[in-house]
């Protein structure tokens, strides 16, 4: 969908998958009640990318829907084309917060649709899987500091399970009971062959985490639930207008740069390169803050009120 104003200059982009088509491919703009508003053209389309062109053509005068149709003379592909008033074009007010929670997913959705899309829910929607299939790569390109945090879990008496595992936990990298000793980690096949037929409860010294569940051994004789987990996350897809992604707040409008991009491509809008090399500029940005700056060691980690 593009909306332009009566007579606006306006760039058609079309992924026809094919190159070498300049002087082949036309545009028409039809008025969608089986008239022709501007005649087929092949003048002045370009190829922007291998198989991507575009088309700087001119809005019908009169307020409207309208289709773009492209042709390569036996196949055609449309877009829909509104023609509307400056003070009728749907527009998104983006209120961006003050307070420490920075961008939540709402915030961010807003921003993804801001002057160029209507905020319905099928857009919002399709917006919103967008922006989460940018968060869960972006959280998952590099081995990111933030990334890195403790939560405290559950060991009950007569269990080797850990419980009360958070529900981001990717990947264990240190478990330490109620008083701060580390237990010592064991592969899963040299943990069972030590204590799958041990009967007896103790004071646990070994864990191991087998398909994301965590274990424990000995058998432990007592209950606690403070002890430490230190443990890398996972992005968990965003739902609630609430949500928080766990980006870092300075470097959170990025996902507002990758959810545009691939929506405005999604609707053949050239202006999605410049989406797109903006989300390049935000991860660079974001790897001289946030990597670690040597081999095994962090170069920074979040404050934590849980760490001593």
């Amino acid at each position: 969908m593009i909306y332009a104003e009566p007579s606006a200059s306006v760039e058609a982009v079309v992924n026809w998958g094919t190159t070498g088509l300049t002087g082949t491919l036309g545009v028409t703009i039809l008025d969608n009640i089986g008239g022709t508003t501007t005649g087929r053209s092949t003048a002045g389309i370009v190829e922007i990318a291998t198989g991507v062109y575009a088309a700087t053509i001119t809005a019908p005068s009169t307020v409207g829907q309208y289709t773009i149709l492209w042709d390569d003379t036996s196949s055609y592909v449309p877009d829909d084309l509104t023609v509307t008033t400056a003070t009728t074009t749907p527009a998104v007010v983006v209120t961006i917060p003050t307070t420490d929670s920075g961008l939540t997913y709402g915030d961010i959705l807003d921003a993804v649709l801001d002057g160029r899309f209507e905020s319905d829910s099928t857009i919002r929607n399709q917006a919103g899987r967008l922006v989460n299939k940018r968060y869960a790569q972006l959280v998952a390109l590099e081995d990111w500091t933030f990334r890195y945090t403790t939560a405290a879990v559950t060991v009950t008496a007569n269990s080797r399970a850990v419980t009360n595992l958070p529900d981001d936990l990717q990947a264990v990298h240190g478990l330490y009971d109620d008083t701060g000793i580390p237990m010592n980690y064991l592969a899963p096949q040299a943990f069972y062959d030590n204590f799958q037929g041990d009967t007896g409860t103790g004071a646990a010294s070994y864990y191991t985490v087998d398909n994301g569940a965590v274990f424990v051994g000995p058998t432990p004789s007592t209950s606690a639930s403070t002890w430490l987990l230190l443990y890398r996350r996972k992005a968990l897809p965003l739902s609630s207008d609430g949500d928080t992604p766990i980006v870092p707040l300075e470097h959170r409008y990025i996902l507002v740069h990758g959810g545009r991009a691939d929506l405005l491509l999604l609707n053949q809008d050239a202006s999605w390169l410049d989406e797109e090399q903006a989300w390049q500029a935000g991860v660079e940005a974001m790897r001289r803050d946030y990597l670690s700056d040597a081999v095994g060691e962090f170069a920074m980690w979040p404050a934590d009120p849980t760490w001593g």
